[in-house]
């Protein structure tokens, strides 16, 4: 049964009882009964009249619950040494609780051996692995380079920043653990990286939370199934209360640790006198308050606040009113060279109304229809054009003309339209794998070859990352929110706001796009065996078994 959860009057009923605490370091530890409470103090912050009132007194920073789960999962599957959680006081911890015996440590004469836990990697996976993260690619502003904390000769991964192990835990982890671990064993951390996924949505819905503080329980009782009891730390158990919290507080964005870090990063980096790092700091805080404030007067002077971003297509003074297909932005990187446009590219660029008869009615669609139309519909606005000039625009006109054949051409340019391949998506053995997590293509088919281009109102940003489940060109499918992008839903004036507010969603998601799944409740235990026989047990001397468990308690080992 889970323990019932106490209001703040009856915290402060059982505080009540304790006496005079002296603060600070006593001697020696206090014993207590099974019938005394584990309260040492009364927090100070009960003398405020609220205080025993509150719903939410403290604060679960997600960021740092992330960050420590997911060094203990990437530790213990990879068995780095002094962050794996399988060590040898863990087994012998197996042996004094009488459970898994298969993984219990075996003494033979001086020598003694440790079998291969399941969720752990042996030397050719844990390379795999690594050349697998080393080849990962984010689109720009997404991620860090996790490249660059990948050690592929060493098969060591160190250095992940708090923001790398919340991108590894719910981008990469199903998508690693799905192609080196077992079925049985690798649904619980997938089911765990799809609960933190939904956590740190921007949309929370009252029924989802509900589910999610259900589904945890279930999570954490597979994962106790399959690591050892050393796993489950502070860390790992604070993941409870989070759908809770979330419920009390609102959405994580609000909360965690990520915008106060890297605040504090910038005053780090205000420091060039290490010798006085408060005058540092002090004094670069007075040239930032001197720029903002003349950065309110100086409109035509660039600063830091209204500087254009990197990526930026262009400026919104350059649009041009009128059709869509004439106001795309584009900011052309290099020297511009004339070259003439290749027939084929010059009628496919042309018939892009083409795709959309088609989707209309394919009956009408045909290779004479593509070929005719641009013929017809020039000289059918020009007839109009001349008979009634003011019904026929600039900009119609303009489209009925053919395009010039001879274009700049730049060595790249920023634009929100491009040329793609079109993945085969219709073959659902062949093109597409969708399953209860994930969606993997295979990007060695295509269709639709005639048919390259695409303007960005059209699609949807994504990245692919190398499916390890299976073999060939198969790649997860991995949809994202470009930074600074925020879908605002229209208002209309005839709309009663307040009616819309109370009785719509708070908040809107834009970065959760996974299938609505249930977590399995079936709690039946992990499949047999334990261990993993294709693998030797690692032998050590078992004189060590008799030092001080402090010595060993931080070892792990490589087999």
């Amino acid at each position: 049964m889970p323990p019932i959860r106490l209001s703040g009057p009856d915290i402060v009923r059982q505080l009540s009882l304790l006496g005079e605490v002296e603060f600070g370091k006593g001697r020696k530890k206090r014993k207590r009964t099974l019938q005394e409470l584990n309260w040492t103090k009364r927090s100070i912050f009960y003398n405020l009249p609220y205080w025993s009132s509150l719903e939410h007194r403290h604060n679960l920073d997600v960021m740092h619950i992330e960050k420590n789960i997911c060094d203990s999962i990437l530790g213990t599957l990879m068995n780095i040494p002094g962050k794996s959680k399988d060590n040898i006081n863990s087994r012998r911890d197996l042996a004094n609780l009488g459970i898994r015996k298969e993984l219990h440590l075996m003494q033979q004469g001086d020598r003694c051996a440790m079998p291969h836990a399941c969720f752990t990697l042996n030397g050719d996976e844990r390379k795999m692995f690594c050349e697998w993260l080393a080849d990962v690619k984010f689109p720009d502003g997404f991620a860090a380079n996790i490249s660059r904390c990948v050690s592929v000769r060493d098969c060591k991964i160190t250095g992940m920043k708090s923001h790398d192990c919340h991108v590894f835990l719910q981008r990469l982890l199903p998508i690693a653990v799905g192609g080196c671990l077992r079925n049985d064993v690798a649904l619980p951390l997938i089911e765990l990286s799809q609960f933190f996924k939904e956590i740190c949505a921007r949309t929370l819905s009252v029924e989802s939370l509900a589910k999610l503080e259900s589904d945890i329980v279930l999570i954490l009782c597979k994962l106790e199934m399959i690591f050892p009891p050393s796993f489950f730390d502070v860390m790992v158990h604070l993941a409870l209360h989070l759908p809770r919290e979330a419920l009390l507080a609102g959405p994580v964005q609000y909360r965690w640790m990520y915008p106060f870090e890297r605040f504090l990063g910038r005053f780090k980096r205000y420091v060039k006198n290490k010798a006085r790092p408060e005058g540092s700091i002090a004094e670069a805080y007075i040239h930032v308050e001197c720029l903002t404030f003349c950065s309110m007067y100086l409109d035509d002077i660039e600063t830091r606040f209204n500087r254009p971003e990197r990526n930026i297509d262009g400026l919104e003074d350059d649009a041009i009113d009128g059709f869509g297909i004439f106001t795309q932005k584009v900011r052309p990187l290099g020297v511009a060279s004339p070259i003439q446009l290749d027939p084929r590219l010059f009628a496919e660029a042309r018939c892009e109304h083409y795709r959309l008869c088609k989707e209309k009615n394919p009956m009408l669609a045909d290779g004479t229809h593509q070929v005719e139309f641009p013929g017809w519909f020039k000289k059918r606005v020009q007839t109009m054009r001349k008979d009634t000039p003011t019904e026929v625009v600039d900009d119609l006109y303009a489209l009925a003309c053919d395009p010039e054949s001879l274009i700049r051409s730049y060595a790249a340019c920023i634009v929100n339209g491009k040329s793609c391949d079109w993945f085969d998506v219709g073959d659902q053995i062949r093109g597409v794998r969708v399953d209860s997590h994930m969606t993997s293509v295979n990007l060695a088919r295509t269709w639709y070859k005639d048919e390259p281009f695409v303007l960005a109102c059209q699609a949807e940003q994504c990245f692919y990352v190398k499916d390890r489940r299976v073999k060939g060109s198969w790649y997860v499918v991995q949809k994202f929110t470009n930074r600074n992008v925020y879908d605002i839903p229209q208002v209309h004036l005839n709309e009663d706001h307040e009616t819309s507010s109370s009785e719509g969603e708070a908040y809107q998601d834009e970065e959760v796009d996974c299938f609505p799944t249930n977590v399995d409740d079936a709690v039946d235990g992990v499949a047999s065996p334990l261990h993993r026989p294709d693998i030797e047990p690692f032998e050590f001397d078992a004189s060590t078994l008799v030092r001080s468990s402090g010595q060993w308690g931080w070892r792990a080992f490589l087999f």
